[in-house]
Formats: structure tokens, C-alpha cells, sequence
């Protein structure tokens, strides 16, 4: 392995471990605290599946797709040429530890193994659906001090149909849900 240079795989796998720990400790835990309690633990596991998920589908299908053999299905050249690559694992020992290779860049030489490409593009193909996540974790929350709830922030005087037929809201039960003006 004489094309191997330890400082551009480690450097590569550093940066690829920052990534990764911005990602699945961080943006988890960022948005289990910006969440209410009730949805904390909700918001936690589904930013840490979504992960597991792209992690997953990355090593079977994905790597290849986006980084392999284009498939030439919409045309032969250009852009839609080559927007998609044939689908296929990456679990195999013996490509991992080639030199790593993207067809679409020949003329680029990468100084570490096939196995540290496929690491670095998974961080950042796994963080996508994480910040896509927060920013409809984000949206769902409410201003501090205001309830989220469908009938608005008035909801805490709920009426219940009595028996007669009158209205719920008795003047006691008004009186005691309104503040005295002085």
C-alpha cells in the first residue's frame, strides 16, 4: 500500500469523527434540551433512529449509488448521465481496502483506503435527515409561557356539557379563572 498516506487518512477520519460527534451526542442532545420534557425523550430517539436508518441504508445501497459506476439510465453524458450509480453493498473487505476511488473524478488520486471515503461520506449523509429534524422539532415548538394545545392558550377553562343542558361555565368557575383588575 505505497499510495496509503497516514496523515490524509487521519486527518480524513478526524474530520469524519467531528462530524459524527456533532451529530448523534450532539444534535440529540441539543434537541432533547430544546424540546418539552414530555417530547424530549421522543425528539432524542427519533434524531438517533434517523441516524441508525441512513447508517444502514448508506453501507447497502447508498455509497454505491452516489459514489460508484454511473448507470447511464436518462442519458448517456452530462448531468442526468451520471446523476445515479448502480446500487450495491460496500461490505466487502477486499474493495474496502483499495484505494479510494469515485469514478466521476479519475484523474484524482486519493491518498486512503476506499473504507475512510465511505466513513467520511456517511457522517455527513447521516446528519442530513438529523438538522431536517430539528428544523420540524424546531417549528413545532411554542413561546415560552404560551400552551401549544388545538383550541389555543385559553384552554384552560374546558367546558363540560352539564345534564340540563346549561352552560358548563358557572359565574364561580369564571370568577376563579379571572384576575381582579385594580
Amino acid at each position: 500500500m505505497e499510495w496509503l498516506s497516514e496523515g490524509a487518512n487521519s486527518w480524513q477520519m478526524t474530520a469524519a469523527t467531528l462530524v459524527g460527534l456533532m451529530s448523534v451526542p450532539g444534535l440529540v442532545v441539543l434537541y432533547g434540551g430544546v424540546m418539552q420534557k414530555r417530547w424530549s425523550v421522543n425528539s432524542m430517539m427519533m434524531a438517533f433512529v434517523a441516524f441508525a436508518i441512513v447508517l444502514v441504508l448508506w453501507v447497502l445501497v447508498g455509497f454505491k449509488m452516489g459514489f460508484g459506476e454511473p448507470v447511464h439510465a436518462i442519458s448517456d453524458s452530462g448531468f442526468f448521465g451520471n446523476f445515479i450509480g448502480k446500487p450495491g453493498s460496500i461490505l466487502n473487505s477486499n474493495e474496502l481496502l483499495k484505494q479510494a476511488h469515485i469514478p466521476e473524478l479519475a484523474e484524482e488520486e486519493f491518498l486512503f483506503p476506499q473504507s475512510t471515503l465511505a466513513y467520511f461520506q456517511i457522517v455527513f449523509a447521516a446528519i442530513t435527515p438529523i438538522l431536517m429534524l430539528g428544523s420540524v422539532l424546531g417549528a413545532s415548538t411554542s413561546r415560552p409561557g404560551s400552551r401549544s394545545s388545538p383550541s389555543g392558550p385559553c384552554s384552560s377553562t374546558r367546558s363540560t356539557p352539564s345534564s340540563s343542558g346549561a352552560a358548563a361555565s358557572s359565574p364561580s368557575r369564571v370568577r376563579s379563572t379571572t384576575r381582579a383588575v385594580t
